[in-house]
This record gives structure tokens, sequence and C-alpha cells, in this order.
């Protein structure tokens, strides 16, 4: 119980420093692609510059933290080679837990994607590209405009080559998918 409390404490600082980081940013316009807060002029919020904004992505960060606590999935056959036509699924059983994570990983080729196909709306897939290696947009479709910007600037991140899928009590499928011939794997309690 005091691990909880102790998680809630640093998820609740990170949001409060977060908002009074925002707060506190000067009035010089951004841009969308930058994430940082709404653009401003005069201490006013930019009606035609806000258009485009959108919100910076907490996920990667706030997924970081929990990451540590929440139980992962585990599939048989966690190998999985993808590239072709057809899809390839790992099934992800039903569970007492409320939340559990797929953790993802390259192990080999440029690139893959992953949905979690569970009960409710599916989510945008998990796209997974090697480090420094140049982006072939048509190999990412379906994958978010943010996510793509910031790997073709940085000719694919490092660690965008590992991510993280949500699942919920119910459980659902790992669905992979790849244009050229990779590998992932799904990484359980031992990895």
């Amino acid at each position: 119980m005091k691990l909880v409390l102790i998680v809630l404490a640093i998820i609740a600082a990170a949001f409060v420093a977060v908002v009074v980081y925002g707060a506190n940013r000067d009035d010089t316009a951004t841009t969308s692609s930058s994430g940082a807060a709404p653009p401003m002029r005069g201490g006013d919020l930019d009606e035609d510059a806000v258009e485009g904004w959108e919100a910076p992505e907490l996920g990667p960060f706030l997924g970081s933290l929990t990451r540590r606590f929440t139980p992962p999935v585990e599939v048989r056959d966690p190998e999985v080679s993808v590239g072709g036509l057809l899809p390839q699924t790992r099934h992800v059983d039903a569970s007492k837990d409320k939340l559990r994570v797929a953790r993802l990983v390259l192990v080999a080729g440029r690139s893959a994607r992953i949905k979690a196909s569970q009960p409710g709306p599916d989510g945008k897939p998990l796209c997974l590209c090697r480090p420094h290696m140049p982006i072939v947009e048509s190999d990412f479709a379906g994958c978010s405009d943010r996510w793509l910007a910031t790997q073709r600037k940085e000719n694919c991140k490092e660690g965008a080559d590992e991510g993280t899928l949500v699942f919920k009590q119910a459980g659902g499928d790992l669905v992979f998918t790849g244009a050229e011939p990779a590998r992932v794997r799904v990484a359980g309690r031992k990895d």
C-alpha cells in the first residue's frame, strides 16, 4: 500500500511540475510539433496559431514511470517474425490483473507496427524502428504524425526500437505488421 501511495505521489508531483512549467513559459510562439504550451501573444491565447496545436504526449513519460510496477503480459511464442502481406497475431489471455503491459522490442529488421486488438475501441499502433536508420514513411501507415515527425527529425531516435501496449483484464490480441522482414520479441517476466 505504501508503494502505491509513493507512486501516486510521484505522478501527482510530475503533473504539478508540468503545469507549473507550462504556466511559466515565455510568450514566444511554438509549433504543434514542439509539443510545448499553446501559442501565446501578449499573455493571451493566440487563437490563429492554436488551431493546429496538440497537447504534448504524457504517455511515454508516465509509461516509463509505471512500467516497472505493472505486470507484463505472457504469450506463447514471444518472438514474432513480421513482413509481407499477412499480419501475425499473439493472443493475450484474460487475467485477474486490471492492467498489464506488453513490452515489445524490435530484435531484427528496420521497422514494425503492433496494435493491441481488445474489446472497445482500438488505439493507434505502436511503431518501432531501428535507431539511427532513415525513416521510410510508407512503413509506418497509421502511426501518429507526432511520432513520425520526431523520428524523421532524428533518423529514428535512440529507444524507438522498444515500446509498450496496455491490456485490460479481458485480454485480446497483439497484431504485428511490417513492410520489410523483421523480428519483434514480447518481453515477459524473465526479460
